[in-house]
């Protein structure tokens, strides 16, 4: 009787343990979840924050510079109903690709006609500043000189030296690196290494190329690009070039200037190359 009664007992053990270790799983995959819509959240807000200040930044440039007034009042608008668009929508809910290649449309044309309406230069600077970010410098004349870290910050930097005036845009592909720290090892590589993990980021963790290939020298690092999701790569702080960018600065902690090239080969669709001042 009790061999039967233990014979009973050990399936019926058995299943209330399976059972008790499945809800323990549930509860992680839960818990998972929680954590990374809080994560993904934090991602949207941040990027909303900044999409509002560029559009605080177009009103204002709209007042300090009339002749401008009408494409820095539609810049200000712009980044103000994208920032609304974006707050409210949740990380719970599929977002298509296409979205996000619309919004950075947008949002890139309306920086390409604050550049072009205040006659500013096709030279693109990314440079680390005194808050331990990373912005875009688009300087107004062809023999500019950088600013210091003070006022990089700055969204229109108007110096005592005509050489250091321009404008400074937050890098797209500053919260994109944040992402990738998170993940990802960053510390004790050389700058070859570095480029490498950086180019593996764009292609794996973030999907943003199709394929890409490296090529990196003294105070230079190339990528061959194919399969942009945003579209073309020569546009203003296009989402590649610019965490490619930031990248490098947070490394080197120098400027590093950039280009983009649409070379005469079927291997790859853009060149961006990437220089910056040797050590």
């Amino acid at each position: 009787m009790s061999e039967a009664s233990t014979d009973t007992d050990g399936p019926a053990q058995d299943d209330r343990t399976l059972a008790a270790e499945l809800e323990v799983l549930r509860e992680e995959n839960r818990r998972l979840r929680r954590e990374y819509s809080r994560a993904r959240q934090a991602e949207y807000t941040q990027m909303a924050a900044i999409l509002a200040g560029l559009g605080v930044v177009g009103f204002l440039g709209g007042v300090v510079y009339p002749s401008a007034q009408t494409v820095l009042f539609a810049f200000g608008g712009t980044g103000v109903f994208l920032a609304s668009l974006l707050y409210f929508l949740t990380p719970e809910r599929f977002v298509p690709a296409t979205l996000g290649a619309d919004i950075y449309a947008t949002l890139s044309q309306s920086e390409a006609e604050i550049v072009a309406g205040l006659g500013l230069t096709d030279t693109r600077v990314y440079v680390p500043t005194d808050d331990d970010s990373v912005r875009l410098f688009v300087p107004q004349r062809a023999d500019y000189r950088l600013p210091d870290e003070t006022h990089r910050g700055d969204p229109f930097v108007v110096t005592e030296e005509p050489a250091e005036r321009g404008i400074t845009f937050p890098a797209t592909g500053d919260p994109l690196y944040e992402t990738y720290t998170d993940v990802s090892t960053t510390g004790g590589a050389g700058i070859e290494t570095t480029v490498e993990r950086l180019a593996d980021a764009l292609l794996e963790q973030f999907e943003l190329v199709d394929t890409v290939e490296t090529d990196v020298a003294e105070g230079r690092a190339s990528l061959g690009v194919t399969g942009s999701l945003y579209g073309r790569l020569d546009r203003v702080d296009h989402p590649v070039v610019s965490f490619l960018a930031v990248g490098i600065v947070r490394d080197r902690d120098r400027p590093v200037t950039v280009a983009v090239e649409t070379p005469d080969n079927d291997r790859v669709e853009y060149l961006v190359t990437c220089t910056w001042p040797a050590e």
